[in-house]
């Protein structure tokens, strides 16, 4: 799922797939590496966030991890969560 398709962003998605299909399983992929992002995507119901810049091994991964019912966040995402953790205390968590 993209953040930014038109006319609905991936978030509004997310959110309205998740309401009809519960069991489905998403994952927001994006350019965007921001907590915001990532968390929005979560919040909304997807089960793992992938960027654009992360290899394609990565994602044929976070599809593996999320088919196996877990949630899956890329490696660029888990490095700034360290490197926020180390700045400014712990990222916020997701559901």
């Amino acid at each position: 799922m993209d953040i930014h398709m038109t006319p609905v962003n991936g978030i509004e998605a997310t959110r309205t797939i998740r309401e009809f299909a519960p069991h489905m399983k998403i994952i927001g992929v994006s350019v965007q590496a921001e907590r915001s992002y990532v968390n929005e995507m979560l919040r909304n119901g997807a089960n793992g966030y992938v960027t654009k810049n992360s290899p394609s091994t990565e994602m044929v991964m976070a599809i593996d991890e999320v088919l196996a019912g877990n949630t899956y966040i890329c490696e660029e995402i888990q490095q700034l969560r360290a490197h926020a953790i180390n700045l400014s205390g712990p990222f916020p968590s997701h559901p």
